[in-house]
C-alpha cells in the first residue's frame, strides 16, 4: 500500500511538473515584442564623438533567452565599462545598470517614439562620492548609426549639460544581434 501511494504521488508530481513546463514558453522575452524595443542598439560598434574623433568600441548583445541586453565598452584609452539592460513588463520601463571604474549609473525610462529610448536616473561618482541626476538618450539615425547622448544635471545652474555625445557605426562583421 505504501509503495502504491508513493508511486501515485510520484506520477502526480511528474504530471503536474510536465503540465507547468508545457504551459510555460521557453522564454517570455523572446515572444513578447516589448522586449525588442531597444534592438536597434544591438551589434558591434565603433564610437566617435560629434567631431568624428574615435572614442572607443562597444559590443551590445542579448543574453538569457532575450531577457537581457549586455553592453561591453572599451574606450580608446582602454578603460572599460559594462551594463546590464532589461525591460520590466510590469512597469513597462527599460532599466540600465552601468558599472565602470569610478562610476555607476542607474536609470530607467521608455521608448518616447520608435527607435528612441530615454532613460533618467543617477550617476554615482564613487571617487568623489557624489550623486548627480543623469539622462541617456539612444536614437536610431536615418543612416543606420545610433546616437547616444548623455546629459548630467548641474544643481548650481539648474540645467542639463552634455556629458557625452557619441555616434555609433555598426561594424560589418557584427553578428551579435540576438541569442
Amino acid at each position: 500500500m505504501r509503495t502504491n501511494l508513493f508511486s501515485i504521488l510520484t506520477l502526480v508530481c511528474i504530471s503536474l511538473c510536465l503540465d507547468i513546463s508545457a504551459a510555460t514558453p521557453k522564454s517570455v522575452c523572446l515572444n513578447d515584442p516589448a522586449y525588442n524595443g531597444w534592438d536597434f542598439w544591438l551589434g558591434d560598434w565603433v564610437v566617435h564623438d560629434k567631431s568624428g574623433k574615435l572614442q572607443g568600441h562597444n559590443s551590445i548583445s542579448k543574453s538569457n533567452d532575450g531577457c537581457f541586453i549586455d553592453e561591453r565598452w572599451t574606450s580608446v584609452n582602454k578603460t572599460t565599462g559594462y551594463s546590464l539592460n532589461y525591460y520590466n513588463p510590469v512597469s513597462k520601463l527599460w532599466s540600465q545598470k552601468w558599472v565602470s571604474a569610478g562610476s555607476v549609473i542607474e536609470y530607467s525610462g521608455a521608448l518616447t517614439e520608435p527607435n528612441k529610448l530615454v532613460l533618467e536616473g543617477y550617476l554615482f561618482n564613487q571617487i568623489q562620492k557624489t550623486k548627480s541626476a543623469f539622462k541617456g538618450t539612444w536614437s536610431l539615425l536615418d543612416d543606420g548609426r545610433v546616437r547616444q547622448l548623455f546629459e548630467i544635471y548641474n544643481d548650481e545652474k539648474k540645467n542639463w549639460n552634455v556629458w557625452f555625445d557619441g555616434y555609433y557605426t555598426k561594424q560589418p562583421s557584427s553578428s551579435k544581434n540576438k541569442d
